[in-house]
């Protein structure tokens, strides 16, 4: 179990305390990242990735095998479909970019 790796008694923490303190550290995250969602577009690849990116304005089968297949700046297929599914969501308001970048950690 990981309380025995951690070395915690089982029932030293109660769930409420557990859920509590798990919720405050998530407040205070989005409360310290929350003005990054302000930011708009970096011209550092983002011009590469996303707003100058034809290739992402739809998602189907040529989507899946140009983004196999082909290297911007380094092999990220998997980017690239998250950056499809941005575009389908968000089009190229960098805020729904940005909120899913760091909601799921990808850079």
């Amino acid at each position: 179990m990981l309380l025995n790796f951690l070395h915690i008694k089982e029932g030293t923490f109660s769930s409420t305390k557990v859920w509590a303190t798990a919720f405050w550290i998530a407040a205070l995250t989005l409360i310290i990242y929350l003005p990054a969602l302000q930011n708009d577009f970096v011209n550092w690849d983002d011009d590469k990735y996303v707003y100058e990116n034809e290739h992402i304005r739809s998602i189907d089968f040529k989507l899946l095998k140009w983004s196999f297949g082909f290297q911007i700046l380094n092999w990220h297929p998997l980017t690239l479909l998250s950056h499809s599914i941005d575009y389908a969501l968000w089009g190229l308001n960098p805020i729904g970019h940005h909120f899913n970048k760091h909601n799921f950690s990808q850079r």
